[in-house]
């Protein structure tokens, strides 16, 4: 009886072992022996093992697909670099609330009532979409030439960048962007809402090139730290080029410091005349507006067709001085390296009807009976005023140019 039992566990265990070749036949029969364990422990054993096995296959056949068929390029890979995120590749401009925007109204109320009353109007009124300003279509070219720069190159990162900077409460900047929003094609990359603070304060914080305001306190401060500026002013304006941002510069203490100017004032215009002869071969000195010029006129160089009529950018002069005494001027840009399209000599005439006919989006100058002509032609200008009584003994402190 006992060993009938013996030979019938023998046998079941026989069962359940796999089939062996002979090789591996003596090493079966050591494990069967050694490593007998009860059916029930076994079967839940082999279930565990056989779980194991098939989860390692299914890893294997996602490894396998993960293989055979990598990930593909998501679509935000190809888009071009966000405009503006490096401000020292950009051309960096910055425009005031009151300039971009005619807000008359409410600056007389701020003026009259103060900042929380003018506050309360805002609010009252941020559906309403505010008028363009006398800055509106120059900001608005601007736009129109990075859609050119954008179509030449998808991938090109040295564009014009917009700040609206403004003395304006935050609360205002709600009704700021609804306007903005509402005209097409005008496109702000920046805000700055300084709630009274001078927006001078962050203009090296944005690294802005040109500043304009209506404040002539501020601009004057601008220029006193070396920032081009200019004073903007209510005005009608003309309809202007949508295809082509056309720029209009003055010479003396805007694009060429007031050196010989005051040549002028102190010695009169026969004698200025035969100092700006004597010293043709001399370069002139930078003026405050010069370095937005040069910035200008590096973004029309990336259209390689500085003296088609179709470039995008066409830049002119419009000065008061003599054509006989335009060798010197025109010496200096050269030295410079700036490439002016247009130069008009307007020997003292006034300037308002050949401004007329070039229809800039601004004109600059520094004197306050062109700029008011200018308006009246319908020319948004920007006036430069000069600082030169602000300056510090020692940025005066000059050789007197007629006795060279």
């Amino acid at each position: 009886m006992g060993r009938t039992r013996a030979k019938t566990r023998k046998s079941r265990k026989s069962d359940n072992l796999p089939s062996m070749n002979n090789n591996n036949a003596s090493s079966a029969s050591m494990d069967s022996s050694s490593s007998f364990e009860p059916e029930d422990k076994r079967s839940k054993q082999d279930e565990s093992e056989e779980i194991n096995s098939k989860n390692d296959e299914d890893e294997s056949c996602n490894q396998v697909k993960v293989h055979v068929q990598p990930p593909t390029p998501t679509r935000q890979e190809h888009r071009p670099k966000p405009h503006g995120r490096d401000p020292t590749k950009t051309l960096n401009i910055a425009v005031s609330s009151r300039a971009l925007f005619n807000m008359e109204e409410e600056h007389k109320m701020f003026k009259e009532k103060g900042v929380d009353e003018c506050i309360k109007m805002q609010l009252s009124k941020e559906n309403e979409v505010l008028l363009p300003g006398s800055a509106f279509s120059f900001i608005k070219a601007l736009n129109n030439v990075n859609d050119a720069l954008k179509k030449r190159d998808p991938e090109e990162d040295e564009l014009i960048t917009v700040t609206l900077m403004s003395k304006n409460s935050a609360q205002v900047g709600i009704r700021l962007q609804k306007s903005i929003e509402k005209y097409p094609g005008l496109k702000i990359q920046r805000m700055s809402l300084t709630g009274g603070t001078s927006p001078v304060e962050y203009l090296e914080a944005f690294k802005i090139t040109l500043f304009l305001t209506s404040e002539e306190k501020d601009v004057k401060e601008a220029l006193r730290r070396g920032f081009p500026s200019a004073v903007m002013s209510t005005q009608h304006t003309n309809p202007p080029s949508e295809t082509q941002l056309r720029v209009a510069f003055d010479l003396d203490a805007v694009l060429f410091s007031d050196e010989s100017e005051k040549v002028y004032k102190k010695y009169g215009h026969f004698e200025f005349l035969e100092h700006e002869k004597k010293n043709r071969d001399k370069p002139l000195h930078d003026g405050p507006i010069k370095p937005f010029a040069v910035a200008l006129g590096k973004m029309q160089k990336k259209f390689g067709c500085t003296e088609d009529k179709s470039c995008p950018i066409r830049t002119y002069l419009v000065t008061s001085r003599d054509a006989e005494v335009g060798e010197r001027a025109l010496k200096t840009l050269r030295h410079w390296g700036l490439q002016i399209n247009e130069s008009h000599f307007m020997a003292g005439a006034p300037n308002d009807e050949i401004l007329k006919a070039i229809n800039p989006h601004i004109f600059f100058d520094d004197q306050k009976s062109h700029i008011d002509g200018a308006r009246r032609s319908g020319t948004p200008s920007g006036h430069v005023p000069n600082t030169s009584c602000c300056r510090t003994e020692q940025e005066l402190a000059k050789t007197n140019l007629f006795e060279k």
